[in-house]
């Protein structure tokens, strides 16, 4: 059980004087049988998420456990982003089953520039779209559209800025495909 345990506690520990990760986290993982199934259920809530000092927004993740397979429902909402992550896993011997689905209703680029360790900065506009992630996840199987909304972004090695609007990315095993 957690009651407003602050994240940078742990991340401190990795980088001194740094923030990697913030935000304060509450709520309850439990294990009911650790001794002879390691399952687990988990209902958290990760208020204020950073990432280098750029706040996201609020989580929630949610997974609960049937037998050995994992509902999960993690949601990023505040800070203008609004997206989930849907669906299931399930151990798979030495790899894990994969059905989940990204859905990004409003994800805003200024808050991504900690978590993309600057390589972008000076970004403005939004992302949304939906990615299928399925399969093992060893070689999983990805698949989805994401859409660039009056996106401006500024590629810090190549030191330009770049504007697109109302523009595609496909997702895909093979990476990003404009």
């Amino acid at each position: 059980s957690f009651n407003t345990f602050r994240l940078a506690t742990i991340t401190g520990f990795i980088k001194a004087d740094s923030t990697l990760v913030d935000g304060v986290m509450s709520g309850n993982v439990t294990f009911p049988n650790i001794m002879k199934q390691p399952v687990f259920t988990s209902d958290l809530t990760i208020n204020n998420l950073s990432m280098r000092q750029d706040t996201l927004g609020d989580v929630r993740a949610q997974v609960s456990s049937n037998g050995s397979r994992y509902n999960t429902n993690i949601a990023l909402t505040g800070h203008g982003n609004d997206a989930d992550i849907t669906g299931s896993f399930a151990p798979a011997g030495n790899d894990v089953d994969l059905d989940l689905n990204l859905n990004v209703r409003a994800l805003q680029l200024h808050t991504l520039e900690g978590a993309m360790a600057s390589a972008i900065t000076n970004a403005s506009g939004s992302i949304n779209g939906n990615v299928k992630i399925a399969g093992k996840a060893s070689k999983p199987a990805i698949n989805g559209d994401l859409n660039f909304n009056n996106a401006s972004f500024a590629i810090t090695a190549l030191g330009s800025q770049f504007k697109v609007d109302n523009e595609k990315i496909s997702v895909t095993n093979d990476g990003l495909v404009f």
